[in-house]
């Protein structure tokens, strides 16, 4: 069984939690991150939608809502601490949960251990019977499986605040174990700037109260009769007495050689001896998988205390990190495969690097750092490196012998190299999209990487040279002979540079020169990240194994992986796919939505792609199958092409759009303070339960304007607050001034709160009024912005003539084609390239695997492909491009395509046309350029030179957006008067009307209410009639000319 298949104590959680965690985890995705009025989150809303589910879990006490507002307050409160030294942080949606599994599992430990122990062992009998029975020392040992870049520092950091809070015990030390120095002074540093007192457990320091960190290599396990290590660098276990909290930042070796065999099992003695005597440990790591893999004994270990699993399989598909093309080959290797696929690689690397230089604005405001190719492997020893010697031989042989490279180039470029994927194409088919568009000629493009990549001057053959760093440990500099500025452009880092200099120099294939050494240039591999750095080469490991950290990763070739090197091969994987993203937000443009939704630089995908390469078969074959074991199979990219409606512009189909020449953006506003108000309400709420979760009942409240309390506050912090939160919204045009703030607190922010908050006797009572404080002011600010935006495009906004050529119909490739991208398993690619390859099959309606569609007359292409929940059964394996539709998406046209079967030639419909086209988000039309609403669907109503449109949203209604439904309402009125043409806007939703709870009364009041919002719920036929009749009765006689008054 895999690890993942097999977690006790995370399961056990989840059922606590409502049973699901992909749903829970999906919900919360898609939550606002910003704070209720009522200063809670919206991820606390989400929980208290599932609250009846909690009874059904394995918790003899279940959980309630005053224990999740409680955790949640607590999060928020840890949060906020570490905000105050990093500037802008806030929590990701799985960071906050693994939060919240923190705070339940604690508060439960702290208040009744014993229960919590029985509630355990009930659930592993009822579950996990084929594990041993629970004893009590298995509650003082958490883990948490976070993937590399999932911010398993900050974890560390806010479990720390959380285990103080709840005082398990006062520890007599609070250890941090490293797997070396190197990564140790980065924690050092990580907690200095979260402002966590912290020193090394080595040297000197009177801050014993906080925390020691130490590399694990350091410490010893004392044996009777056995002298210890003699350097006073080592330090035994029994200088640590307990009881202990331990904090464990991937505690394994991590590969499976005899040496390493030998030295994980006295690792492992270490950290038990420091946990002994009633301690505590936590550990975190992204390859529990691969370190218990083969060792039972720490399958049995990790599969009863790893806590939380957001392992890069969950990163990954929640749209997080990297997206990742691996060269996978078939067939046998030799030297001209080699020699290709090195030149592939280079090309993918120039071709991020061209589009980086060439798109200024993308990598600034999507924080895309300067492309760096790296050679990795888990061994490059100084004394076997024939990989090393290749690559070093490739690299000088292109700036050497320039008809050589433009050959290469060219058949790789042409995709001519008898290469093939595993679905027969070959490997480089499609892979250089924006060098296409270019339209450079092979030698063109080799003379342009030269310059770029490798700083050389002029067109003539030269060559490389290499200089040992003298002032750096292992390294050697990389420069074109040819470089008019003697800058290096590549670094190789390795444990014995002066050997593998000794080696070039012998190889007669190789024609390097290996100059004189550098005594001035400081270490050209700390400086990679910086700004004036010249270096777009690293060749090594080491580095990459002790943990260093860059966003620069691009392109990876892999020199040597060994068979048993699982842990590692997915470490060097993590550090390649790391992304900032825009907003910070670490999630690839295509996964972006809400807030973040809007229209992406086209190429863009490039610069968040890690491109994969190995120089033997044998590496990749290494590499992939640590993948899969991951449950990350590589997919195998192919197209499906669509087939658009004929006649699409004759139809004069009609949509609003904002002008060309206006954005925004572009126009200064400054703040009004008075244009809005904002309320917040922090009563304690009179809560009424039933089976199915909870619900407020309504109460008299005061409000009063923050003016009267506005000299208690800090008002220097909340204005410095307002600043940052207008630059986390990219509002560059939005000037604040200082007295505007004060102006917004005097009339605008009103509060209801206790006494004991308006009038603060307390810290923590000034703390929430400062909150609340800042909760309102960010609350007017947006609701200025929006609106004065929502006025400003309404008023220039014009109607356009829909074409086969809009965005909203997918298309591939250059030139672009109308069609979608399939991410196919390797096991469905016979079956999917079937379907493709006959136009009458990929037009018919199948929703089975592998490639479940609907297919709609009424609709401008064909297919429409569904996802894995708009399926019956959940069955979709292939992933598509722009995604399949989800299960009230696809619940929505078969409604309205049953509808309008029955009542097309029925004499109210006869002379009616209808067209549906999916509206696509970031692409499609969008209101308000930072509101990103993307309603799903447009359909037009049309009778001769009548014409109608609606924008409908299936959606639920379990949380009241007033924001968006207000934004239903100004469709259908602002922007119909200003274009005088008839556009509604509907949400249809399949949520039950009992789990409306912001709703009061009977259901058939629940329904008129939202009615009454333009919110129609789908019952039977019935909200598509109502629908499609409103559409009619506005039909009015005009002509489709856009530009006519």
């Amino acid at each position: 069984m895999k690890l993942h298949q097999d977690l006790l104590l995370f399961d056990f959680l989840s059922a606590a939690l409502g049973g699901d965690f992909a749903a829970l985890s999906a919900a919360c995705k898609d939550a606002d991150h910003r704070r209720r009025a009522d200063g809670q989150s919206h991820w606390c809303g989400v929980l208290e939608a599932r609250a009846s589910k909690f009874a059904a879990g394995p918790l003899t006490i279940p959980l309630d809502q005053h224990a999740l507002r409680r955790y949640d307050l607590n999060i928020l409160k840890h949060e906020a601490r570490l905000a105050e030294r990093r500037a802008g942080f806030r929590l990701k949606f799985f960071q906050y949960l693994a939060l919240l599994y923190a705070e339940v599992f604690l508060d439960r430990l702290t208040t009744d251990a014993a229960q919590l122990l029985l509630d355990l062992e009930g659930f592993r009998k009822a579950r996990f019977g084929h594990q041993a029975p629970l004893q009590a020392p298995d509650l003082l040992k958490l883990a948490f499986w976070m993937a590399t870049g999932a911010g398993k520092t900050l974890l560390l950091h806010l479990n720390y605040l959380q285990f103080l809070d709840y005082g398990l015990f006062k520890p007599a030390n609070i250890l941090l174990l490293a797997p070396s120095r190197g990564l140790a002074d980065q924690h050092l540093r990580d907690l200095e700037q979260s402002g966590i007192p912290a020193c090394h457990a080595l040297e000197r320091c009177a801050c014993y109260a906080g925390i020691q960190v130490l590399e694990i290599t350091k410490l010893y396990v004392p044996e009777p009769g056995k002298a210890g290590p003699r350097s006073g660098e080592s330090l035994p276990t029994e200088h640590f007495e307990g009881p202990n909290l331990l904090l464990v930042d991937e505690g394994h070796k991590g590969t499976a050689s005899e040496t390493d065999a030998k030295e994980e099992r006295a690792w492992r003695n270490i950290r038990e001896a420091l946990a002994a005597n009633g301690g505590f440990t936590i550990e975190y790591s992204a390859t529990f998988a691969q370190v218990a893999e083969k060792d039972a004994v720490l399958h049995a270990e990790y599969a009863r205390c790893i806590l939380f699993d957001y392992a890069y399989r969950s990163f990954y598909r929640d749209g997080y990190g990297k997206d990742y093309w691996v060269a996978n080959l078939q067939g046998d290797e030799g030297n001209t495969q080699e020699e290709l696929l090195l030149m592939g690689g280079l090309l993918a690397f120039y071709q991020q690097r061209r589009y980086f230089d060439a798109e200024p604005d993308a990598r600034s405001q999507y924080l895309i750092e300067p492309p760096l190719m790296v050679f990795i492997g888990d061994k490059v020893s100084a004394g076997k490196a024939p990989e090393v010697l290749e690559v070093m031989r490739f690299l000088d042989r292109v700036c050497r012998d320039k008809a050589w490279a433009v050959r290469l180039a060219g058949r790789v470029l042409s995709a001519d190299t008898d290469l093939t994927r595993p679905d027969g194409a070959d490997l480089f088919a499609d892979r250089f999209p924006y060098l296409a568009r270019l339209n450079l000629k092979p030698e063109r493009v080799i003379a342009d990487l030269r310059r770029d990549l490798f700083l050389a001057e002029g067109d003539a053959d030269s060559g490389l040279s290499l200089h040992l760093i003298k002032g750096a440990d292992g390294e050697i500099g990389i420069r074109a002979r040819a470089s008019a500025r003697d800058a290096y452009c590549g670094v190789i880092n390795v444990g014995d540079p002066g050997n593998l200099l000794k080696r070039i120099e012998a190889d007669p294939e190789i024609s390097i020169a290996t100059d004189e050494d550098d005594s001035i240039s400081p270490s050209l591999f700390k400086a990679l990240d910086a700004a004036d750095s010249t270096v777009s080469f690293l060749v090594g490991s080491k580095k990459f194994l002790e943990g260093w950290s860059s966003w620069r990763v691009s392109t990876m070739g892999l020199l040597k992986v060994g068979q048993n090197a699982g842990a590692q091969v997915l470490q060097l994987f993590g550090r390649g796919v790391r992304l900032k993203g825009l907003q910070f937000s670490m999630r690839r443009s295509g996964s972006l939505d809400g807030a973040l939704a809007r229209e992406h630089p086209p190429h863009l995908p490039l610069l968040e792609t890690l491109n994969i390469f190995g120089l033997r078969t044998k590496y990749l074959a290494t590499f992939l199958n640590t993948l899969q074991r991951e449950d990350l199979e590589l997919p195998v990219v192919m197209r499906l092409p669509i087939d658009v409606r004929p006649g699409i512009g004759a139809a004069r189909l009609s949509y609003p759009k904002v002008r060309d020449d206006f954005r925004f953006k572009d126009r200064s506003i400054r703040f009004d303070p008075t244009a809005s108000s904002t309320q917040l309400n922090l009563m304690p709420m009179l809560g009424v339960g039933d089976k199915d979760g909870f619900a407020a009942s309504a109460r008299k409240v005061h409000w009063q304007t923050l003016g009267g309390v506005r000299a208690l506050l800090p008002m220097e912090l909340l204005y410095r607050d307002a600043l940052a939160h207008k630059a986390r919204k990219d509002w560059c045009n939005l000037y604040i001034a200082r007295e505007d703030i004060d102006t917004f607190m005097e009339q605008s922010a009103h509060l209801a709160a206790p006494p004991e908050v308006l009038a603060p006797r307390t810290t923590k009572d000034l703390e929430r009024l400062t909150n609340a404080a800042r909760t309102l002011i960010e609350q007017g600010i947006d609701r200025f912005y929006l609106r004065l935006q929502r006025t400003e495009e309404t008023q220039n906004s014009q109607l356009e003539l829909f074409d086969a050529t809009h965005a909203n119909i997918p298309r591939l490739g250059e030139p672009p084609i109308p069609a979608y991208e399939l991410h196919v398993p390797p096991n469905r690619v016979t079956e999917v390239r079937a379907i493709i390859e006959q136009q009458r099959k990929r037009l018919d309606e199948d929703t089975r695997e592998p490639l479940p569609r609907l297919h709609l007359d009424e609709h401008l292409y064909a297919p429409l492909l569904l996802a894995s929940d708009g399926l019956p059964d959940g069955a979709a394996v292939v992933k598509s491009v722009p995604m399949g539709l989800v299960g009230s998406e696809r619940r929505f046209l078969l409604d309205l395509r049953a509808y309008w079967y029955d009542a097309w030639e029925a004499p109210d419909w006869d002379d009616i046309d209808v067209f549906l086209l999916r509206n696509l988000p970031k692409k499609g039309i969008g209101f308000f350029q930072t509101g990103g609403f993307y309603p799903d669907f447009m359909l037009w109503m049309q009778r001769g030179d009548q014409q109608a449109l609606a924008f409908v949203e299936p959606h639920g209604v379990v949380h009241q957006e007033q924001e968006k439904l207000d934004l239903l309402g100004f469709i259908r009125g602002d922007l119909a008067q200003q274009l005088r043409f008839p556009i509604f806007a509907f949400i249809v939703t399949d949520t039950e009307l009992k789990q409306v709870k912001w709703l009061t009364g009977t259901d058939k009041e629940k329904r008129a209410k939202l009615r009454a919002q333009h919110v129609l719920t789908m019952d039977g036929s019935e909200y598509i009639e109502a629908m499609l009749r409103e559409m009619l009765a506005a039909l009015t006689q005009r002509t489709l000319n856009p530009d006519a008054p």
